[in-house]
């Protein structure tokens, strides 16, 4: 890929920054194809996201790893492309992948595709170590040229998105695969351990858990991508998207064998694969918190195409899996809330806003987005439905609920535990109405635009 990027990228910028659809606050690229959140990182005071980006075109192509960089994850500064693939070495795209802090600097894992119709995948990595990470040294088939052999299985098709991760002293690494037996498909993370510092040189472990259709009904593909694993407090939380709304699994992990035992399994989001998808999930020392980062792709029309989800704080409730908005969220309100009164239709100033409020058992609840078209949001104790996502409820009590607009994305947060969401272009939303019982807690605060500069 030539320079000539640049020009295509700024044009692309321009019209994007006409268009009304485009989201205010969500992380968004300066324009174009925005994928998988990669390599998420806190490093000398800022944090620094990295994600699969077409910088010509909202279609796929020669995807490379986008780069920008905030302090308070809100306001976010654009770098130069961090990775284009090396014809050089016969890469077509990069892949997504994962980084760690590594003597003094950072290093990363990441997918290198040599042929994609036939399959050729190697692991490469990468090291930068200045301030704002944008000298990278790279050897994309560097790690691991061919996948490992597993007893009783053939991996075919899909060996990709490594995960880092450390523990006990040790530097690992997840990479998700698919394979086959007999004529059965399945999909399983495989674990590697790096066997020394220099983390270029790494040996095969055994497979971290085996799903086959059972587990994931509803996908067009069970391939696990972008498999995380992540230790809170006393368990170990494997998250993946398998072509469908994003599972995680909550159980014990063995790090010398890799074996994984399922305790417990949900839905990080019920929404389908273009509303919420490739979950990464870092480990914010900063904060004492575990992050999830995620993409909301959506339609590939006009000059932008995919923003990242809202950040979310996760850990381990009972056994099941807490997600809430970032903390900073709070940040991005203007002046004070306006009260919501069922049956009043109330004229919006700008369409980026937070509602805030509670919902009841036994009490159904509307709220309806009115302008150029529609948006009806409905629950009652068991389904809460948004546009044409749905997701099922079981309310006992008065529960919270938090919902997240921006221009064309809704983001619902129910609870603690459950989340959907959806994004819709033309909405143009003018006003809000709300019908049903129990509706007087719900208030509306108003949100700035977050600031994306160069």
């Amino acid at each position: 890929m030539s320079m000539d990027y640049k020009k295509k990228l700024y044009f692309s910028a321009n019209r994007a920054m006409q268009d009304g659809d485009w989201p205010s606050f969500h992380i968004r690229p300066m324009a174009n194809r925005m994928g998988d959140p990669n390599g998420v990182i806190y490093y000398r005071g800022r944090y620094h996201l990295f994600f699969q980006f077409n910088p010509v075109s909202v279609h796929k192509g020669k995807t490379c790893w986008g780069h920008m960089s905030s302090k308070n994850l809100i306001d976010w500064t654009y770098h130069d492309i961090a990775f284009i693939p090396d014809g050089r070495a016969g890469e077509e795209r990069c892949f997504s992948g994962s980084s760690v802090l590594h003597n003094g600097g950072v290093f990363v894992a990441y997918t290198s595709v040599l042929d994609w119709k036939n399959d050729d995948f190697t692991q490469g990595w990468a090291y930068a170590k200045d301030k704002n990470l944008t000298n990278w040294q790279r050897y994309p088939s560097g790690l691991l040229t061919r996948p490992p052999k597993v007893t009783g299985y053939k991996i075919a098709t899909d060996w990709r998105d490594p995960y880092l991760f450390r523990h006990a002293r040790h530097t690992l690494m997840i990479i998700g695969s698919n394979m086959t037996r007999g004529n059965a498909t399945y999909s399983a993370p495989l674990l590697y351990r790096a066997t020394d510092d220099s983390l270029l040189n790494w040996e095969y472990r055994g497979m971290v858990h085996v799903f086959g259709k059972r587990d994931f009904p509803d996908a067009s593909n069970i391939f696990l991508e972008c498999p995380n694993i992540v230790k809170i407090g006393r368990k170990w939380v494997l998250i993946g998207s398998p072509e469908s709304s994003v599972k995680y699994f909550i159980g014990r992990f063995n790090p010398k064998t890799g074996a994984f035992y399922i305790e417990k399994k949900g839905y990080v989001s019920y929404s389908d694969k273009d509303f919420f998808y490739a979950s990464y999930v870092m480990r914010d020392k900063r904060h004492r918190r575990h992050l999830m980062f995620a993409a909301c792709f959506g339609d590939e029309v006009g000059y932008w195409r995919g923003v990242g989800a809202i950040p979310r704080e996760i850990r381990i409730k009972n056994n099941q899996l807490v997600q809430m908005p970032m903390r900073e969220m709070k940040k991005l309100r203007m002046g004070r809330s306006k009260k919501l009164i069922s049956g009043h239709d109330i004229t919006i100033m700008r369409p980026c806003f937070e509602i805030v409020g509670d919902i009841f058992p036994h009490k159904k609840l509307e709220i309806v987005f009115a302008g150029a078209k529609r948006l009806l949001i409905s629950s009652d104790d068991h389904t809460l439905t948004m546009g044409n996502q749905t997701m099922p409820l079981d309310i006992k009590s008065k529960t919270g609920l938090r919902l997240f607009f921006d221009r064309s994305i809704c983001e619902i947060f129910v609870g603690e535990m459950q989340t959907l969401s959806y994004m819709e272009r033309g909405l143009d939303i003018k006003s809000i109405t709300v019908r049903g019982e129990g509706t007087v807690n719900l208030k509306l605060y108003y949100l700035r635009d977050a600031e994306f500069t160069e």
